[in-house]
């Protein structure tokens, strides 16, 4: 929802402190991102997806996103792969179990979102 991410950006300038970087903010929503970006500029962006869609670097830049937040359960080493080789650091998300999570590390994911 726009409005929701005008909102969040607007919290974050004023309360974000300015002497370390600014936070990362992530949305399923495009426009959402676009609306939060354009209300604070300064604004960390990635993008989240269920499943990687063909047209997703056409997104990505569209966002200004920095990364690309994906689905565990739609991933392989070939997109992990692809999507950084554009210079995209892949995030997964969400994954609990400590041998899933250094498999996915050894696939060449960024980061890893998890319950612990």
């Amino acid at each position: 929802d726009e409005k929701t991410a005008i909102a969040v950006a607007q919290m974050i300038a004023k309360k974000w402190p300015e002497n370390i970087p600014p936070p990362l903010v992530t949305s399923f929503s495009a426009k959402a991102l676009v609306a939060a970006k354009k209300e604070n500029p300064v604004l960390m962006i990635g993008m989240l997806f269920r499943e990687l869609p063909p047209n997703w670097e056409h997104i990505a830049k569209g966002v200004d996103a920095i990364t690309i937040h994906l689905s565990k359960k739609h991933i392989s080493k070939e997109i992990i792969e692809a999507v950084n080789q554009k210079g995209y650091p892949v995030f997964v998300y969400t994954e609990d179990d400590p041998e899933k999570i250094k498999q996915l590390y050894g696939m060449g994911v960024f980061g890893i979102f998890s319950n612990f």
